[in-house]
């Protein structure tokens, strides 16, 4: 007999420098089969493996690829190809515009944020023979409390059609702080002798519209996370016989740094037999989603997770692996302010992200001790 001291659950790859006995065995009276230590250890690949916990369980975990989806999947930096129009000396222009350029937009409200990677540049046009000194405030747009102020000297008037573009000038680090979701703009245009000058035409252009950081509401939407397929080897030499496990599940591990409400909607929850047979899952998890845990606006930076998993109490899933499953087919998706309630102020900023990583857990209600003897199939725990 072999006593193996754990003080909590671990792999099997992480014991196998141990100082061990190679042909102890997983005891499993279900399955008329010899495991050693070392024969589980060879036959796992790097998305399966054998977990101990410290009663002495031992549960087959076969996990797919993690998914992670950043900030710049879910709400990509996107050209501007519109000029915002400024229509007087006293204007204003509501961020509603924005969502004809992107969906990201639609029931938008941006009450904060902080530019990164963003220039901006005016184009000004006049009737005047003359200079014109054209000075532009933008009050929402501040840098150390002072707000976005440029002066430009305009050449004279060309022809009809003639617009003169100023330099461009970074919003890097600019603080974004909108009223009534909407932008303001004030100016002054006078020629060299003082005199009030009305300009014939005046527009502002961005050529992206990115941020570091967004403060707002963001509206009820879908992002799509996808999925994956894990196959389950566990049965692909199984001639004859039935095994019951006492409790699979499908464990479900997400981590989240998006600071609003978010739950899942499964698209797809399927499992394939080795007889070819497709079985849907059924559970209140499905129809009810289940909600993440999430940072709040004190909380930027952080990571919350939450965890679940479908299992005998809240499935039909112990049904479903009595006829031998090969694969589980999923496909998540994370609809966002699910309550739609627009008073919910969120937050996401470039390190934002989702991860999401699910595996089948089958428990073999083994014990990590002694000898079990049976030569009658030849256990392949991967394919």
């Amino acid at each position: 007999m072999m006593i193996i001291i754990l003080s909590s659950c671990s792999d099997i790859e992480d014991i196998s420098d141990a100082d061990f006995v190679s042909d102890v065995s997983v005891a499993i009276p279900l399955i008329n089969t010899q495991l050693t230590l070392d024969s589980v250890s060879e036959r796992l690949n790097g998305l399966t493996s054998i977990v101990i916990a410290p009663n002495g369980q031992a549960t087959i975990k076969y996990r797919s690829e993690v998914i992670r989806q950043d900030a710049d999947d879910i709400f990509p930096v996107f050209p501007v190809i519109i000029d915002v129009p400024i229509v007087g000396p006293n204007s204003i222009w509501s961020l509603e515009s924005l969502a004809s350029l992107t969906d990201a937009f639609a029931d938008n409200e941006i009450r904060k944020a902080i530019f990164q990677d963003n220039n901006v540049f005016f184009k000004l046009q006049h009737a005047s023979d003359d200079d014109v000194i054209f000075t532009i405030t933008i009050p929402e747009f501040t840098l150390g409390g002072e707000p976005f102020t440029r002066t430009y000297a305009v050449p004279p008037r060309l022809d009809e059609t003639d617009v003169y573009n100023t330099v461009s000038v970074s919003l890097d680090d600019y603080l974004f702080l909108p009223v009534d979701n909407a932008l303001s703009f004030i100016y002054t245009a006078v020629d060299s002798e003082g005199n009030t000058i009305d300009m014939t035409a005046t527009a502002m252009k961005l050529d992206f519209l990115n941020f570091e950081y967004v403060e707002g509401y963001f509206g009820e939407r879908i992002f799509d996370i996808q999925g994956d397929i894990i196959e389950v080897g566990l049965f692909d030499k199984w001639i004859s016989g039935g095994l019951e496990f006492e409790d699979p599940k499908v464990s479900v591990r997400v981590e989240n740094s998006f600071g609003f409400p978010v739950k899942t909607e499964f698209q797809k929850l399927q499992f394939k037999t080795i007889n070819g047979t497709i079985y849907d899952i059924e559970s209140g998890l499905i129809e009810e989603g289940v909600a993440f845990d999430y940072p709040g606006l004190d909380e930027v930076g952080e990571v919350k997770e939450t965890s679940f998993d479908f299992n005998k109490s809240n499935s039909n899933i112990q049904q479903i692996f009595i006829d031998k499953v090969a694969s589980v087919n999923y496909d998540i998706d994370a609809l966002a302010n699910p309550d739609a309630d627009p008073t919910i102020s969120g937050f996401l900023n470039k390190e934002s992200y989702f991860r999401i990583d699910v595996s089948v857990d089958l428990p073999l209600n083994g014990i990590v001790n002694e000898l079990v003897i049976s030569d009658t199939l030849d256990l392949d725990l991967n394919e």
